[in-house]
């Protein structure tokens, strides 16, 4: 039996990957139900191949969003399930700006923690979004320049000072710009592996083909977890794609409208 996935956009490809692009309660999880096979495994084809796995550097937050998103928490998330995308929490709780909008509040949920066990706080938070701004490779430094300052008040607040009105922030930290990234990898290469908080492990790294993750046991929500495992692929060629999911190399598989009658042949 062959499997068909449309995606509105890019994005969205990472809900089929982690339920809703991992987090958010059940009500909100796409797919979530009784009879989910927990221990069941997805392979799925993407149009590019894994990146190096550091969500500040990577050339493509677009690109490489089906494969971080796996590994990394963002205070907020984009979800789709409705039909219309709106923003809802993740790391955050809750979020509010200032009457005059240059100042971003969020409040942190306080059950999250890093794959290594330590909590994710404010703390944290406020030294990833400065490692976002100010790490020399960064990749996503011009997607936060509406920041001026980070503040953590208390260990479950964090406070964005800003240099403008910038309403357009909340997207930009729903993407890989605002992945947190736990501190102990403060001195760490995280080309070739990750020290995130999201609902799976990064298992295996193939460079240029294939990322495998396992989901993480201590992760908050566990309707972000509908399969043990998850591999994505990286296939470029789109008739490529479409032959593993024919021949069930993959179970599913993004393909373009230009493929649609191919599609409608499975």
């Amino acid at each position: 039996m062959f499997r068909r996935f449309a995606f509105a956009s890019v994005v969205c490809a990472s809900v089929l990957l982690a339920s809703s692009c991992g987090g958010g309660g059940s009500s909100t999880t796409t797919g979530a139900s009784d009879d989910v096979d927990r221990n069941a495994s997805l392979s799925m084809g993407w149009i590019l191949p894994p990146p190096m796995m550091d969500p500040h550097a990577t050339p493509s937050i677009v690109g490489a969003f089906p494969y971080l998103s796996l590994t990394y928490d963002r205070l907020v998330r984009v979800d789709n399930s409705s039909g219309t995308a709106q923003f809802v929490p993740m790391l955050a709780e809750s979020w509010s700006y200032s009457g005059d909008g240059r100042t971003l509040t969020f409040a942190l949920r306080q059950d999250a923690t890093f794959h290594d066990g330590t909590p994710v706080n404010a703390e944290a938070v406020r030294w990833s979004l400065e490692r976002a701004r100010a790490l020399p490779k960064s990749t996503v430094a011009s997607e936060l320049t509406s920041i001026v300052d980070v503040q953590a008040p208390d260990a479950n607040t964090v406070v964005l000072t800003l240099n403008r009105p910038a309403a357009d922030l909340i997207y930009r930290l729903s993407t890989l710009a605002g992945a947190i990234v736990n501190p102990a990898a403060a001195n760490a290469d995280l080309s070739m592996t990750e020290a995130g908080s999201g609902p799976y492990v990064l298992d295996e790294l193939k460079v240029g083909d294939r990322a495998t993750f396992t989901s993480f046991d201590g992760y908050w929500d566990d309707a972000a977890q509908n399969m043990a495992s998850i591999e994505v692929v990286g296939m470029v060629d789109d008739q490529a794609r479409l032959n593993a999911l024919r021949s069930g190399q993959v179970d599913a598989a993004l393909t373009k409208v230009t493929q649609s009658a191919d599609v409608e042949q499975l």
